[in-house]
């Protein structure tokens, strides 16, 4: 993957049993590589490693999101991925 105006983008997934991080480096670039959080502007960086698929309707949702709809059981919780 390329953006404009860098050489590349190094992406790395580190992925455990309950949760994953993601982390990035743009090589030519003076920043350090960058973990990302899944809520912008949040400094929680680990997302569960969880699925929910929404009854009745074809919506998925992933991480925290899917953890909250089954347990407001809008959702059917898919976990241990």
């Amino acid at each position: 993957m390329r953006l404009p105006g860098s050489e590349k983008v190094i992406v790395g997934y580190d992925l455990g049993n309950k949760y994953a991080q993601i982390s990035c480096y743009v090589t030519g670039s003076e920043e350090e590589i960058r973990t990302l959080s899944s809520v912008a502007g949040s400094s929680v960086y680990t997302i569960p490693l969880a699925l929910s698929k929404r009854q009745g309707v074809n919506q998925w949702f992933y991480g925290s999101e899917a953890i909250r709809y089954a347990g407001e059981e809008e959702g059917i919780l898919v976990e241990n991925l």
